[in-house]
This record gives structure tokens, sequence and C-alpha cells, in this order.
């Protein structure tokens, strides 16, 4: 189906169709894929209070069928389209191996837990709407860069005095892409059939050089904020057979992209011509505090969310085709009151 060819005063005799209409269920497409994954898990308890551990993992996403596969683009010097769109892509996969650590020291009072790892990203679905290299105004899925992501996590749990606890959490990662696909020529009446498709040629002439939408080696991979960490101190008391408490917290984010690979800013497009630009998401730090009583079955807790009132964007995009920031949530301020039955 499409939206094309419709409008708001009602839909058009013989119904919504138009160039761009398809019907996906009438092309009755198939495909399968078998293989297997697995998972292990060693422990090592060096001590009854410190445990190492070390685990092999794999998953992997289903694959699935693109609206209008099958379509030819990228005219080639040849006069005849380079690209054949995919009906379909494939799975993409990933295998994990970690060592780890789950500890507690001085009678329990401090709890540390923390992980190594590196994972193989292969074959990943990446989605591209009009990249600017001849392929026209669609959008479609298929399987691109490989990416090594290396990362360690810990966590620190502290009762460093009587109700006093002091809790932290960190987090790093690095991102790469490690090989540099790019889109085959597939078309048999091509000339250059089985080459990478390097130039487009509108008309046949004037040719021009054609980017790589798979973006370079080295690129990170979307959404991957290469540090983040949280802290929060928790004070708790009792006066006569009042239960109290006190908190305070914050949680940082460290910048990352909406996309990856070569799709272009808005300042490389000078307009919103796609529904796939790049924006970076900025940095941000928040904080909170809560304040609280209890007794028997009430409770009542004052509590402050993003107190420094950040706006910060954390995902911009395109994809209705104009420039939308989702923002953080403002300063919220509130009473929160509890009754147990």
């Amino acid at each position: 189906m499409s939206s094309f060819g419709c409008f708001d005063a009602g839909t058009p005799v013989g119904g919504c169709q138009s160039g761009s209409s398809y019907n996906l269920d009438t092309q009755n497409l198939r495909d399968t894929e078998s293989g297997y994954k697995s998972r292990g898990n060693l422990t090592w308890h060096v001590t009854p209070d410190v445990m190492l551990y070390y685990t092999f993992s794999q998953g992997f996403r289903p694959g699935g069928f693109n609206q209008n596969g099958g379509t030819l683009h990228i005219t080639g010097p040849d006069g005849n389209a380079q690209y054949i769109l995919p009906k379909s892509y494939r799975s993409d996969n990933l295998t994990n191996n970690e060592i780890g650590w789950k500890t507690e020291f001085l009678h329990h009072r401090l709890q540390w837990n923390g992980a190594v790892y590196r994972e193989n990203w292969n074959n990943v679905q990446i989605a591209f709407f009009d990249p600017g290299i001849g392929l026209g105004n669609l959008f479609f899925n298929t399987n691109g860069q490989n990416f090594l992501v290396k990362g360690l996590e810990t966590s620190l749990v502290a009762r460093v005095a009587p109700g006093l606890t002091l809790q932290g959490a960190a987090s790093w990662n690095q991102s790469r892409q490690t090989n540099s696909p790019a889109l085959i020529d597939n078309n048999p009446a091509s000339v250059n059939i089985g080459k990478p498709i390097t130039q487009y040629c509108p008309g046949g002439t004037a040719c021009q050089p054609v980017t790589n939408p798979f973006g370079a080696i080295g690129s990170p991979s979307a959404n991957a904020p290469p540090i983040q960490f949280s802290l929060r101190a928790r004070y708790d008391w009792t006066v006569a057979s009042y239960d109290a408490f006190a908190q305070v917290g914050a949680v940082h984010s460290g910048h990352s992209f909406t996309q990856a690979g070569s799709n272009p800013t808005l300042a490389q497009a000078g307009s919103v011509s796609t529904s796939r630009l790049r924006f970076e998401n900025p940095a941000y730090t928040t904080y909170d505090a809560s304040i609280g009583v209890a007794k028997d079955v009430w409770n009542v807790r004052l509590y402050g969310e993003n107190l420094s009132n950040s706006h910060v964007s954390v995902f911009t995009n395109t994809d209705q085709f104009i420039v939308a920031q989702t923002v953080l949530r403002p300063r919220v301020i509130g009473v929160e009151f509890g009754y147990k039955f």
C-alpha cells in the first residue's frame, strides 16, 4: 500500500493507487536461513566472596523484505542501471566474548562487579533513504558494515558508615567499523556487473563519483556513547518510630551519533532532503534528589528530577522531513504518597 495519491478530502476513485503504490503480499516473497547460535559460561569461585567468569554468546536479528525490491537504480556509463534493489536482506549476527567478576569485601560492606568484553557485529542491517547516489527518493534495508565493539563496565556499592550507602556505575565502549563494503553492480545488463559502484551517470553521460554510503573504516556505530556513568548517595536513619532517608544522584551520558555510515549531516545536505540525516547527540548530565519518611504502612517522598533543567536533545531525526528533537524531560518537582494494604 502507499499513501501517495491519497489526500485528506477522501479516497480517490479507484482507491489509493499511484505509480508509487505497492502490495508486498502479492509478491509472495519467501526466504529461509539456517544455522545455530550458542552460549557458554565458565565460573571460578576464587574465594567465597570472589567469583570470576567467562561468557561466550552469540545472537542475531532476523532479516526481512523491501517493499520496492527489484527496481533499477544508479545509471552507469553504458546507460544501464547498475543496482537492482534487493528484495530481501539477511540476518545480522553478534558474537560476544566477556570476562567478568563479582566480588564482596569488608564483611559484605563493599560490592564490586564488572566485566570486560569484545563483540563482533557482522553484516549489520542498515537503512537508506535517498543517500544522494542515484538511488532515488525511496527507503530500503540491506546488509552492510561489520563493527568491532570493545568495552568495560563496572559498578560499586559501598556501605561507608551506618546508614550511608554510596553507589557508582560506569561503562566505556569503543565501536569501530572494521570493513568498507560498497554497493555492488548486480544488474546482468550492466557492463560493470560484479564490481563496486563508483560513479553515477544520469542519462549515461555527465558521470559523477559516488560516495560510499556505508562509511569509512573506523566510523562509530549509531547511538553508542563512548562513556556513561552514574553516582548516587543515600542516607537512611530512624527517628522514634519513623524511617527517613535522603538521596542525591547524577547520571552522565557521552555524545553519540544518530546514524552509522556516511549519511550526510544537515550542514552537508543544505536542506532536509532525506529522512536519514546524521546528527550528533551531545553529552549531558542530569541531577536528582529526594527525601522521604515512612511509618508502618504509609510513606511520603519529596523528589526532584533533572534539577538543572537541561533541555539537551537525546535524539534528533528527520523521519518526517523536518528536524525533530527528543529532549530530556524538564525539571520535575513532586510529592509522592504511598500506603500498603
